[in-house]
């Protein structure tokens, strides 16, 4: 960086000052040696500025979710990264457990995005789905947690889009489970179709279902443990986090992934998936 005046800054480029600088913040006589050193450096410049902005950019992220901490036991994901993406189930934010683990997730990650699951939110009612809405919201804002539902949240080139995406079963017969099904599947769909939205990373609770993506890819084909939906996918998904799996890292389309990590079912899985679970992921743009 120039440790000199503005005005010798300026000169660098368009000559007109007596004096210039060459990136040392000492001024420089003017005259054909210097003139010649200036223009390189010039040169030297912009050729790292242009092939700095050909690279493509690198975003990591952590994942996790189902926390479960109802039963007073605390289990935290370990830091990788700056970024976590928690896709839901702490517990009720009328829960003092659910304050305590947002606090510390805020103090171990520099970034923290979460997303409600079905253990934080209540569908009985729209006043009770409203009051754990707002509840959980005055928390991760008090923390400087990022609180999505049905929102999204831009972090540098990529466009994060939070929903629960909340479970359709046909056995749910409370308008208030069935009206926020079908809220949450049509505004990430509403998202993902949006042109605007460049470089989608999704992050929902409940698991989607793709057209063209099988279940030889384990995502999820009882009622009971997806949204209903299907989607289409789009080329601007880069990725797609959801919770209520033990553990999912298939691939979708091109390099895209479905990633999902449960902190509390982890010792459900064989021994052999315990140690080589990757719960962070990247995003090129």
């Amino acid at each position: 960086m120039f440790a000199a005046s503005k005005s010798c800054k300026t000169a660098i480029f368009n000559g007109r000052n007596k004096f210039s600088v060459i990136g040392i913040g000492v001024p420089l006589p003017r005259n054909d040696h210097t003139e010649k050193l200036i223009n390189v450096t010039n040169n030297l410049r912009m050729l790292i500025a242009n092939c700095m902005l050909q690279f493509p950019k690198k975003y990591t992220f952590q994942f996790a979710s189902n926390a479960q901490t109802a039963n007073n036991k605390f289990i935290y994901p370990t830091p990788k990264c700056d970024v976590l993406l928690f896709a839901g189930n702490i517990c009720s934010p009328f829960n003092n457990n659910f304050e305590k683990y947002i606090k510390e997730l805020s103090r171990m990650f520099k970034t923290v995005i979460f997303v409600p699951g079905v253990n934080d939110l209540n569908c009985k009612s729209n006043s009770r789905l409203e009051n754990n809405l707002n509840a959980m919201e005055d928390i991760c804002d008090k923390h400087n947690i990022v609180f999505l539902d049905n929102d999204i949240y831009k972090y540098g080139d990529i466009t994060i889009v939070g929903s629960s995406l909340f479970q359709y079963a046909n056995d749910m017969e409370c308008d208030v489970s069935h009206n926020k099904y079908k809220n949450d599947s049509n505004f990430v769909l509403k998202q993902i179709n949006d042109e605007s939205n460049e470089n989608i990373v999704v992050v929902s609770h409940f698991n989607p279902r793709f057209n063209g993506i099988t279940n030889s890819h384990n995502v999820l084909s009882n009622e009971s443990t997806y949204n209903g939906l299907t989607f289409p996918w789009n080329s601007n998904v880069k990725s797609w986090v959801c919770g209520d799996m033990p553990y999912l890292n298939c691939q979708l389309y091109n390099s895209s992934r479905l990633y999902s990590y449960s902190l509390n079912k982890r010792k459900s899985l064989p021994i052999h998936v315990q140690m080589q679970i990757m719960d962070t992921f990247n995003v090129y743009t």
